[in-house]
């Protein structure tokens, strides 16, 4: 199974750099060999971290040109390739999770996005759209073996949207 672990922001230089905002720690996606741009594989020359974004240059892109044509990608890595800490999900996992709230269906989670300090995730139900954050005082649980997430419910009539 692939997961999205990044996006290609835009060229960098002229030597077909890749200026890249990742979706997954810096050293994770630090420590990957190989990704899947555009439903092909490259190789990875060079990783290097700066200022939260990563800067990577493939084997194959040699210039501004070929970089340009990567650009708005999304960046693709083998699930296999990533080893999840306790508490830690793929997003497309979370994607159509039951989300409940004080006993109470309150919809299934649409999406998820990163904006730094915390992932927003968006639901939708019989009760209306909302969105949260992704915060540990916010869900209490995730199971997803059965497609469930649970909320705290007096933390999520404070922060949700």
């Amino acid at each position: 199974m692939k997961v999205e672990v990044g996006k290609v922001l835009k060229p960098q230089g002229i030597k077909g750099e890749l200026k890249v905002m990742p979706y997954v720690s810096e050293e994770r996606f630090l420590s990957f060999k190989e990704l899947n741009i555009g439903n092909k594989i490259y190789t990875v020359k060079r990783a290097v971290s700066r200022m939260g974004l990563i800067y990577i240059m493939l084997e194959g892109i040699d210039d501004r040109l070929m970089a340009l044509e990567l650009h708005s990608k999304s960046i693709l890595a083998e699930a296999e390739d990533i080893s999840l800490e306790e508490g830690e999900f793929f997003v497309q996992d979370l994607i159509g999770c039951t989300v409940m709230v004080d006993g109470e269906d309150y919809g299934k989670i649409l999406s998820i996005d990163q904006f730094g300090s915390a992932d927003v995730i968006t639901i939708q139900g019989r009760f209306g759209t909302w969105q949260f954050p992704y915060l540990e005082d916010v869900v209490l649980s995730v199971d997803i073996e059965n497609k469930t997430m649970v909320l705290d419910p007096e933390r999520f009539d404070e922060v949700r949207v």
